[in-house]
């Protein structure tokens, strides 16, 4: 039951990084494919290192915002 519970989780978190990936409106078309190829192929560290990425990028636009 645990293993379930795992897997979903994972599943979950690599559709959020997908999803994020190909909203994002500051990436180009290769950097997308490259991002989906890496969440596909190696899932934790893909997404994982996807949303440390989008989230460090969302901070460096707030600050040249401000």
């Amino acid at each position: 039951m645990a293993h379930l519970a795992v897997l979903t989780a994972l599943i979950v978190l690599d559709v959020v990084a997908l999803v994020l990936c190909w909203r994002s409106t500051h990436r180009g078309e290769a950097t997308k494919v490259l991002w989906t190829l890496l969440v596909v192929f190696v899932p934790v560290l893909g997404a994982v290192g996807l949303l440390v990425v989008e989230g460090v990028a969302a901070a460096a636009r707030r600050v040249v915002q401000h």
